[in-house]
């Protein structure tokens, strides 16, 4: 309530002061629909379509690329045996409390990343 009374007694001033310097609206008769709008908007719709299908060949990339163990985790097929291959071994739900991503070997020698150790 008090909140309408203010705005109300704020906004009844303001545009009987800004209202005479506006410009009337064009007539109906003066306003058409133009071509380069229409243009602007199809390319802009094209671009839209072309961003999805850019977008879903760079996931499919990344999720080929996690299988193969490029990011650092094994690749999936050796993670499915051998999560698969843990359980059955030990009967318990393949978590080793290790980190997720953290590699098996902690030799730096062994590591062909490693750019720190000569190798012969």
């Amino acid at each position: 309530m008090f909140l309408t009374t203010v705005t109300d007694l704020v906004a009844q001033p303001v545009w009987a002061q800004v209202l005479p310097f506006t410009d009337a609206p064009p007539k109906p008769e003066d306003v058409k629909a133009g071509w380069t709008a229409f243009a602007l908007f199809l390319l802009l719709g094209v671009a839209v379509v072309l961003l999805a299908v850019s977008l879903v060949k760079q996931l499919k990339k990344t999720q080929v690329a996690k299988d193969a163990g490029v990011y650092g985790d094994a690749p999936a097929a050796r993670r499915d045996s051998a999560s698969s291959a843990d359980s059955r071994d030990s009967g318990d739900s393949g978590d080793s409390g290790a980190p997720r991503g953290a590699r098996a070997s902690a030799d730096p020698a062994g590591d062909p990343e490693n750019h720190d150790h000569p190798t012969a």
